[in-house]
Parts: structure tokens; C-alpha cells; sequence
């Protein structure tokens, strides 16, 4: 009796794949490569940091440099028997983001002791199982897309400051410290075919990362933290290889 219930229990479990595996009218594996343009919903300005239980520091970022967002990404692409004007994708991506940020230190949160300046940077580093799905047969050949993913993401983050001149030296060097976290994207955009294996998209992302935390230093009481989350304008190039 209980093999029995072992077998009912296995079909229920494994039906819904097999009915939409046998749904699937045509399947191709495709390569992505992709660059896009970032923009962070956070950055160090304004930020504080605890030197020690007398001294409470300000931030005043001057300068921030980023590379461009990459992506690389391997996705099957998928149709089914009904939805036929549809093409799905399934498949790991990856993205990589790095930022620079610089500016003064203002000591005890006053302007005029602007005595120290600082650098920190923040790399990121996502994998993601992300899905599309493409719509087909609008005019000129258009296909809007939409797009979402979930995933993890390593990020790393250092900091250190350093005297002006005429200043006493010897101030904070926290070395690289490291985080991960449950992360997703949410995306959309257009797709436009250039070939019968080849497209270019146009894409909005959204890149949830979360927040990372400088580490503590020898003489840092109370660190910064800075939020990671990135809406970007993406450019990918999409190309079916079999």
C-alpha cells in the first residue's frame, strides 16, 4: 500500500515537468554578452564613521568613477505549443560592478577641519538564475522583453583615509571586506533582431545587491555602510549557437 502511495506521490510531483516538457516545440542554446551604465541609489556622501567614542567623522564625497556594468550569460531559449508568439529563456547570468568613490574627511562633522581625504572601493560580483520572455510578431520585428532573476552576490569593500599636507599622519587603512547575499534582478526592455541567430536588446535592470559594511579598523570604532542596488541601462547582444 505504501509503494503505492510512493508511485501517486512521484507522478504528482514530476507531471507538471514532463507535461511542459512535452509542450516544448523547439529549444536552442544562446550567448549573451552585454555592457551597460550604471547608476547606484547610494553613495558614501554624508556618510559617518565612528573613530573612536570622542570622534564621529563625516564623508563628503567629491568624486565617483565606475566602470560600465558586464554581463555574460549562457540561456536556453524555448517556445511551447501554446504560446506560440512567445520565446522563453532560462539560464545563469553573470555581472560584474565596480566603484570608486573619494572625497574629504571632516573631522567631528565640521567643514573647516577637512583635514584628511579618503578612497574606497566596492566590487560586486552576481550569478543569477535569470528567465526572459521575448513577444513576437509585433511590427518591424520588435520583440519587448521582460526579465527577472534571482541569485547571490559577493561583494567586497575597503577603506582607508590619509593626511593633508602640514597634517599629522597615521589614520585608518580598513582592509577588503567581503559579503554575500540573496540578490535579484527585475528588467525591460526591446530586442531587435539583426540575422536569424543574432539580436541586440535594449534593456532596463534593476540590480538588487543590498547593503555592504566597511570592515572595522584598529582605530575605527563604528564603520560606514553603503547600498549596492543599481538601476541600469544595459546593451546586449544575443546569439544562437545551436
Amino acid at each position: 500500500m505504501k509503494t503505492r502511495h510512493y508511485r501517486a506521490l512521484i507522478m504528482l510531483l514530476f507531471l507538471p515537468c514532463v507535461s511542459a516538457y512535452s509542450a516544448i516545440t523547439s529549444h536552442a542554446t544562446e550567448i549573451i554578452f552585454g555592457i551597460g551604465a550604471p547608476f547606484y541609489t547610494d553613495n558614501t556622501n554624508n556618510k559617518q564613521l565612528q573613530v573612536n567614542s570622542v570622534e564621529t567623522d563625516q564623508l563628503k564625497q567629491n568624486q565617483s568613477t565606475t566602470l560600465p556594468t558586464f554581463h555574460v550569460a549562457v540561456s536556453e531559449a524555448l517556445t511551447f505549443a501554446e504560446a506560440a508568439n512567445t520565446l522563453w529563456g532560462i539560464g545563469p547570468h553573470f555581472y560584474y560592478q565596480h566603484i570608486n568613490y573619494s572625497g574629504s574627511v571632516y573631522q567631528y562633522g565640521v567643514p573647516t577641519l577637512d583635514n584628511y581625504s579618503y578612497k574606497s572601493t566596492a566590487e560586486i560580483f552576481d550569478l543569477l538564475l535569470e528567465g526572459q520572455v521575448r513577444f513576437l510578431g509585433l511590427a518591424f520585428s520588435v520583440q519587448p522583453l521582460l526579465v527577472a532573476g534571482v541569485g547571490v552576490g559577493y561583494s567586497s569593500i575597503d577603506y582607508y583615509d590619509y593626511a593633508g599636507t602640514g597634517v599629522p599622519g597615521g589614520r585608518i587603512h580598513t582592509p577588503y571586506y567581503y559579503n554575500w547575499n540573496a540578490i535579484f534582478d527585475v528588467g525591460a526592455g526591446l530586442s531587435f533582431p539583426f540575422s536569424e541567430r543574432g539580436s541586440i536588446e535594449l534593456e532596463y535592470l534593476y540590480l538588487y545587491n543590498g547593503t555592504i559594511t566597511s570592515g572595522s579598523g584598529s582605530s575605527l570604532l563604528h564603520p560606514f555602510s553603503v547600498n549596492l542596488n543599481s538601476n541600469n541601462i544595459m546593451l546586449n547582444i544575443r546569439y544562437t549557437v545551436g
